[in-house]
């Protein structure tokens, strides 16, 4: 089993393979049509309703409620918003760059929702094949980098983000920030300049694409812990221009009117500093759970009261089982430890966003990466390697390849039609 395992998720072919997989899993929302804010979005573009509130946007696609009581109050009046909403109730999100892929689409094709969702396809291709890339430069061409491109691939936590036409905005996110890491990685190996500048300007475009581009950091700040050489100061410090962009970027995105206030939903942890821990607290053990079960946890943001304790307390028991019975691998390693950082920061911007596995992607690049980590450790070792002694982490470990091989891509085909 163990040379079948490494024969196919080996070499150039592994990564067609996973890319070419995603593609057939992702085509049926072809058939799924709009759903959602896409009519939002449909009726805001063709001037079918006013936009809510002037703002620095593009087309105002993403600025749903202006944040102001007469915006808000106008909006009660006409049935967009409950009576019970907060005067100053704000959700407006810079994204010009996912916003003109959605004009491309009512530019060409502006009656045909299938056109749209080929579209998002094409977006999902190409971030498997660039975290692909990234699997590559952090663990070389070996099983490593094959399985976590399969694991990834196939992933249930990804097929509503795809069949979404309004949620194309974190694929684009994801594929600029991935692009970004792969520039810097290129520079720091090669040393010319145009690799670091051209990393610099890719991650400002993802900022732009969505707000989750911010956990490019986590990935940036676990390269210079793991990946990168020299004095541990002088890989921080390499660091520091893509900080300065971010702060200069939430500068002009406060200053411009942009964010989210009162919402619930949306934990804006610069106007809602304290809100957002609490959020975080709450939210980060759930989103872990789906990370590892691969189970989808959109329907949490409805639960409430004792059935959200429950699903709170379920998740910190399945991370802390997940934590005790692999806490021997998790840090083992530099790829390993590349990727359990990188998931675990993500976590602090994506925990803004609710509970929903949509707001995953980015965690997901390193949690599988990690989850390959473990899978070729305990299952698809190579003959040299001793053999796991220890049942229950064999037990675990066909657990997770259960979930994760098996399971996933069915369930993603329940996902990708909402």
């Amino acid at each position: 089993m163990k040379s079948r395992v490494s024969r196919l998720f080996s070499g150039n072919r592994a990564v067609g393979f996973s890319v070419v997989l995603a593609i057939l899993l992702a085509l049926p929302s072809l058939s799924a049509g709009w759903a959602a804010d896409d009519y939002i979005h449909l009726a805001t573009y063709f001037g079918k309703v006013p936009r809510h509130g002037e703002d620095a946007s593009l087309f105002g696609l993403f600025s749903f409620i202006a944040g102001t009581p007469e915006q808000t109050a106008a909006s009660i009046d006409t049935g967009y918003l409950p009576w019970w909403s907060a005067p100053e109730l704000k959700v407006r999100f810079l994204r010009p760059v996912a916003e003109l892929t959605h004009a491309l689409d009512y530019t060409l094709w502006p009656e045909e929702p299938a056109l749209m969702h080929l579209h998002s396809v094409l977006w999902f291709a190409l971030l498997v094949y660039l975290v692909a890339r990234l699997y590559t430069s952090v663990a070389g061409q070996t099983t490593l980098r094959g399985v976590a491109t399969y694991l990834f691939a196939v992933s249930a936590l990804h097929g509503t983000t795809v069949g979404w036409i309004a949620s194309r905005n974190s694929l684009i996110a994801a594929c600029l920030g991935v692009t970004a890491l792969l520039f810097y990685d290129a520079w720091r190996k090669r040393g010319a300049a145009g690799y670091l500048l051209a990393a610099l300007v890719v991650f400002v475009a993802a900022l732009l694409g969505a707000e989750a581009a911010a956990a490019t950091l986590a990935y940036l700040a676990a390269y210079a812990l793991f990946i990168d050489t020299g004095s541990l100061q002088s890989r921080v410090l390499r660091t520091l221009p893509f900080g300065v962009l971010f702060i200069i970027y939430r500068l002009a995105y406060d200053a411009l009117g942009f964010g989210a206030y009162a919402s619930g939903l949306y934990l804006d942890p610069g106007s809602e500093p304290v809100a957002f821990l609490r959020g975080f607290i709450d939210r980060a053990p759930i989103l872990l759970l789906a990370q590892i079960t691969g189970m989808a946890t959109s329907l949490s943001i409805f639960a409430k009261g004792a059935d959200l304790r429950a699903l709170w307390l379920t998740a910190m028991i399945v991370v802390s089982a997940f934590v005790l019975l692999f806490r021997g691998q998790l840090l083992e390693g530099r790829p390993a430890r590349f990727f359990l950082t990188g998931a675990l920061l993500s976590l602090l911007p994506v925990g803004a966003a609710g509970t929903d596995e949509r707001t995953l992607i980015f965690v997901s690049i390193g949690g599988y990466g990690l989850l390959a980590v473990l899978l070729c450790r305990h299952l698809f070792a190579p003959p040299e390697v001793p053999a796991e002694r220890s049942w229950a982490k064999k037990g675990g470990s066909y657990g997770l390849a259960l979930l994760h091989v098996y399971v996933a891509p069915l369930l993603f085909l329940v996902n990708i039609n909402g």
